[in-house]
């Protein structure tokens, strides 16, 4: 019996502990999956007082297949649906049940997030919303990645937490996974990011990589894959690219403040100016982009700006004395060219500073359970 199964999970903490989940779904043009995965989920949380039912959201679905199958969903007890009038995207889906939860729901404590194609078992999501009340952390469901998963989803794993472990300094084994619970009071800052469709959920653990006040648990999960994954609207070339777009943001800012740098540098040093001169011209011509630029395109923080550049400038003058220093040890001891030795000094300075202004100055504030 799925209950029995139920029972037999590790750490299964005691219904008296009061904290309430409910499961939420966004859902495009499903098929009789969802009625499956909805079914278990009930009849596996039928005796557990703990459960607050299950949302989903008909992200603008319109084929006879799948308006039959939200029909039949809405005579369910227990069972939500939430309707959007055309298709606006996973992450526009899930806003919609987060903000729903928020606000009508103030007993629900934590939200487990899962797909409506299949491959998030039900006992995997009861596993996962147990572990977070538990812990009272938030978590994610990691999948093994192994031959049997399509050739194009490891890849892009691969490199997707590849790049998120440079960007962040976290690492996040399955960083595509949709199945995961995040704690109630972490939903407003879900609800402030402006992304709508796949990149959404990548948006979600970069902002919780970003906030030092959370402890983001992994739990292994069961890898359930359809040949040819027909039930899933991720497109692999734009949904990529919004993906991935989060963490070339910083990289592209700090260029072009760098090469804004580089030029006045260069320009200043031709015309003789001494190196500790150059330097301090060259940052404060670029500063007013690079301050623009952390706070509003790459962190988009909404901090104290008066902090945020008063720390700016401190890093700008930490950075000059260390470039400073740099420069000169080069060209005196071994003849390099003042401008090859700023850009080997700016590429050591480049990551420290990333992970200083991420953990610091453009820190959001953090928040308390």
């Amino acid at each position: 019996m799925l209950s029995d199964a139920l029972n037999n999970i590790e750490n299964q903490p005691n219904s008296s502990l009061g904290k309430h989940f409910m499961v939420l779904v966004p859902a495009y043009e499903p098929n009789g999956i969802l009625l499956g995965i909805t079914y278990e989920l009930l009849e596996l949380a039928k005796a557990d007082s703990t459960f607050g039912g299950i949302i989903i959201v008909n992200d603008g679905s319109c084929s006879d297949n799948a308006l039959q199958v939200f029909d039949e969903l809405r005579t369910l007890s227990k069972v939500t649906i939430l309707d959007h009038d055309v298709n606006r995207g996973k992450g526009a889906a899930l806003k919609t049940g987060f903000s729903h939860i928020y606000n009508n729901q103030p007993d629900v404590n934590y939200v487990v997030t899962a797909d409506a194609d299949g491959q998030h078992s039900p006992l995997d999501v009861m596993r996962l919303s147990k572990k977070a009340i538990l812990t009272g952390h938030p978590n994610i469901g990691s999948r093994r990645f192994d031959n049997s998963v399509p050739l194009r989803s490891r890849v892009g794993n691969i490199l997707t937490a590849g790049v998120f472990r440079i960007a962040t300094g976290h690492t996040v084994t399955d960083t595509q996974s949709g199945l995961r619970t995040y704690r109630r009071d972490y939903l407003p800052m879900m609800l402030d990011i402006n992304a709508n469709r796949y990149d959404y959920e990548f948006h979600c653990l970069f902002k919780l990589a970003k906030n030092t006040d959370v402890s983001l648990h992994q739990v292994e999960i069961e890898t359930i894959y359809e040949p040819g994954n027909p039930t899933s609207h991720f497109n692999p070339l734009l949904d990529s690219i919004r993906i991935y777009a989060v963490l070339f943001r910083y990289a592209s800012v700090s260029a072009i403040s760098a090469f804004i740098d580089f030029l006045l540098f260069t320009l200043l040093t031709t015309l003789n100016i001494p190196t500790g001169p150059a330097l301090i011209a060259s940052r404060i011509g670029s500063m007013p982009f690079y301050i623009y630029g952390m706070r509003n395109v790459v962190f988009r923080s909404k901090g104290k700006l008066f902090f945020q550049v008063t720390a700016t400038l401190f890093l700008m003058i930490l950075h000059i004395t260390f470039l400073w220093t740099f420069i000169e040890y080069l060209k005196s001891s071994f003849h390099v060219h003042p401008v090859a030795a700023m850009v080997l000094g700016m590429l050591i300075f480049y990551i420290a500073n990333f992970f200083i202004q991420k953990s610091i100055v453009y820190r959001p504030k953090p928040t308390k359970s």
